[in-house]
C-alpha cells in the first residue's frame, strides 16, 4: 500500500469519527473534553510506566497501535453498520466519572487506568451505537493490555513462577556437576 493511500485512508476514517461526534452534538465534544481533562495526569503516569527502565510494560505503546490496526482491518465491515447512538453509553461514562472521582479521593491511581478503558467503551456506545460497539469489542478489550498493574500485583503473580524456574534451572544444571546454590529465586556459584 502506498503511503499516499494510507494517509488518505486514515483521513477518511478520521472524517467518519468527526461526523459521528458532530451528529452526537456538543455533548459528545464535552464528554471528550472531560475525558482529556480527567486523564491528562493518569496518561502521563502510564507513559512513565511504559518507558520505565525496569518496567514490565514496554509493550504498552504498541497496544493502541495494534488496536487501531484491528479497527482499520475491519473498516469495510464497520462502514456497513448503522450509526445509532445508544444513550446507555452516557450511563457508562457517568459511572466511570464517579469511579474516577472515588479513585482520586482515595489516592488510588491504578483503578483510574482501567476506568479509562471503560470510558472509551461508553464513548463508543454513545457515539456509534450498539452494533458498531459490538464489532469493536475485541480491539477495545485488547486495550486492557496497555494498563500497567501495580508492581505488588505483578509480584503476586510472578513470585511462584520465579521460584519454579529457579528450581528447574538448578535441576537442569545439577547433572553437569556444577556447584551451584539456590536461595529463593537466586542462583549462586559458591
Amino acid at each position: 500500500m502506498a503511503a499516499g493511500n494510507l494517509v488518505e485512508e486514515i483521513s477518511d476514517n478520521l472524517k467518519l469519527v468527526v461526523d459521528a461526534v458532530k451528529r452526537a452534538g456538543p455533548m459528545a465534544w464535552a464528554l471528550i473534553g472531560l475525558m482529556i481533562v480527567l486523564y491528562i495526569n493518569p496518561a502521563q503516569w502510564i507513559w512513565r510506566a511504559w518507558f520505565r527502565e525496569d518496567g514490565y510494560y514496554t509493550h504498552g505503546p504498541l497496544i493502541p497501535l495494534v488496536a487501531g490496526w484491528m479497527v482499520l482491518t475491519n473498516k469495510d465491515r464497520l462502514a456497513r453498520l448503522p450509526i445509532k447512538p445508544n444513550w446507555f453509553g452516557l450511563v457508562i461514562i457517568v459511572l466511570c466519572s464517579l469511579g474516577f472521582l472515588a479513585s482520586t479521593l482515595c489516592h488510588m491511581n491504578p483503578p483510574k487506568y482501567f476506568i479509562f478503558v471503560f470510558y472509551i467503551l461508553g464513548l463508543m456506545l454513545l457515539l456509534f451505537g450498539t452494533k458498531i460497539t459490538k464489532a469493536l469489542l475485541l480491539p477495545w478489550a485488547f486495550l486492557f493490555f496497555m494498563v500497567p498493574l501495580p508492581d505488588a500485583v505483578i509480584d503476586i503473580f510472578t513470585y511462584q513462577l520465579r521460584i519454579f524456574v529457579t528450581a528447574a534451572a538448578v535441576h537442569l544444571v545439577d547433572p553437569l556437576g556444577w556447584a551451584i546454590v539456590k536461595s529463593g529465586n537466586y542462583i549462586y556459584y559458591p
